[in-house]
């Protein structure tokens, strides 16, 4: 019953996701979830005076989660979060780029912590996403946040708390982009490839998982209205995603990772509703670090596999 209402609250807490305040791209690990704020009655109950301050290569590995604390009710879901809390804050310096983090968190095995970032404050009504898991950010233009770690259904325990950043630095693959032509069935190792950020990838409420594997690139030239599915089995927990461009700014317009464990079929099926000719750009990426071989079945509906070194005009001629 414990896990059947978590899962209760988790899912209707995703299928409320919305935008969020800040624009950049969350990875959260496979076991987590995010959602949006919701109105609730609880609010300025959450304990900001003990603050912990975050700072890059923080590392606690005794971590205390208390068993009582003050906030059972977050994003307007509860009371479920009965245990204590731990409440991290990070002030990101200037940058025009914005930055890269990672917050993680190792519980022990009887205890089931969740995570809650809030943004604009400390306080139960500033939270603006719920994770049962490690999470991370790229591109990440946000001033400051606070990270509060809440024990669902009393939890208490020590447990290692490791947080990080890097500067975010803009990508361009337009030169990696793969030499060929075409429909069919492709093949492919991602291990001679980059790993990008991803951009905001959210498509029917899903989070996008951290695909931190090396990848391949596609550029595929699109009629309006044309639609494509690639149908690819990577050895590792394969990813996809479609991209509007190949250098920044660029938007992530598609993205499936539907399938665990590696060798299973990722299906992928876009349509260029924008109303004019345009190339998307196909991304082979894989759950977590991990690279390796794929095996691709491309097809389209007027639609093709481009070059990206060919102009527009070129792939136009493809179809005369």
């Amino acid at each position: 019953m414990r896990n059947l209402m978590k899962l209760m609250a988790v899912v209707a807490v995703v299928a409320m996701m919305a935008g969020v305040a800040t624009a950049a791209t969350i990875h959260a690990s496979k076991d987590s979830r995010y959602g949006k704020p919701m109105p609730s009655s609880s609010r300025g109950l959450l304990d900001c005076s003990g603050v912990i301050e975050l700072s890059a290569g923080y590392s606690n590995p005794f971590a205390y989660l208390p068993a009582t604390g003050l906030v059972d009710d977050w994003l307007g879901y509860g009371p479920y979060w009965t245990g204590g809390e731990i409440v991290f804050h990070i002030a990101f310096p200037a940058s025009d780029d914005g930055w890269n983090w990672q917050f993680g968190f190792t519980p022990a095995a009887d205890c089931d912590p969740d995570l809650f970032i809030m943004e604009g404050g400390c306080g139960e009504e500033f939270a603006i996403y719920f994770f049962d898991g490690s999470v991370s950010a790229t591109g990440w233009t946000g001033a400051e946040l606070w990270f509060c770690l809440d024990g669902y259904d009393g939890s208490t325990c020590y447990m290692e708390v490791l947080f990080d950043m890097q500067l975010y630095v803009p990508f361009d693959f337009c030169a990696d982009v793969i030499d060929t032509e075409g429909v069919g069935y492709f093949t492919g190792d991602t291990c001679d490839g980059y790993n990008t950020p991803a951009g905001a990838c959210e498509t029917g409420g899903a989070a996008q998982y951290l695909s931190d594997g090396q990848e391949d690139y596609y550029g595929v030239f699109m009629p309006a209205g044309s639609t494509f599915t690639a149908d690819v089995v990577h050895i590792c927990d394969g990813s996809l995603r479609v991209l509007d461009a190949c250098a920044e700014p660029v938007n992530c317009v598609w993205y499936v990772d539907l399938t665990y464990p590696g060798g299973q079929p990722e299906v992928l099926t876009f349509t260029n509703d924008t109303g004019v000719d345009a190339i998307f750009y196909l991304v082979i990426d894989a759950y977590d670090d991990c690279c390796g071989t794929y095996d691709m079945d491309f097809t389209s509906s007027t639609g093709a596999i481009a070059n990206e070194s060919m102009t527009l005009g070129d792939v136009k001629a493809l179809y005369r």
